[in-house]
């Protein structure tokens, strides 16, 4: 798992601490998104309903690593149901990060969404790479499947789903901007 150069892992901002200290010479970046934006492009991606109720067995059902973080397994999540879940594991995620921010590089999606180029391209300068290739013809490239976004987040969700998931996230959403 880290034999490459760069790694990338959706477990790894659950493990920060330990990461630093297996691997003190790494450069550790952290991705952030708006929580309600993230777990609707999950769910869209996998096509599963926000809501619990009329999505619980096709959540059930699924395996590999969408199935345990759906599920919340390896790593275990509190949380009722897979929108509380996953509201945990990003809640969690971003508490290992603000307790790692000295050592870790912060990307705020909607950020690197504005200006893809200037955001890699600040990204690679501060990870120490130097000669890079122009990239501007390979950052709207597509590399894995787009979720129908489909209304609001309260269509989405169902507003009690919502508040659900709001009421997990919200003590740390404003540190990342979003209010």
């Amino acid at each position: 798992v880290f034999s490459g150069e760069i790694i990338k892992d959706p477990n790894f901002p659950l493990f920060l601490r330990d990461l630093g200290e297996l691997f003190p010479e790494a450069k550790m970046v952290f991705i952030v998104r708006d929580p309600r934006e993230n777990i609707r492009s999950i769910l869209s991606r996998l096509k599963v309903a926000g809501d619990p109720e009329v999505s619980k067995q096709a959540v059930a059902n699924l395996s590999g690593a969408w199935g345990n973080v759906l599920n919340g397994r390896s790593p275990e999540m509190p949380g009722d149901d897979f929108l509380e879940k996953m509201a945990w594991r990003w809640r969690i995620s971003a508490e290992h990060y603000l307790e790692n921010e000295d050592n870790v590089r912060l990307i705020r999606y909607e950020d690197f969404r504005t200006n893809k180029k200037a955001e890699i391209e600040a990204l690679a300068k501060d990870l120490g790479y130097t000669s890079l290739a122009d990239i501007s013809s390979l950052v709207d490239v597509q590399f894995q499947p787009k979720g129908a976004r489909s209304g609001s987040l309260e269509e989405f969700f169902g507003p009690h789903n919502l508040e659900r998931i709001e009421h997990i996230v919200s003590p740390l959403m404003s540190r990342f901007g979003y209010e």
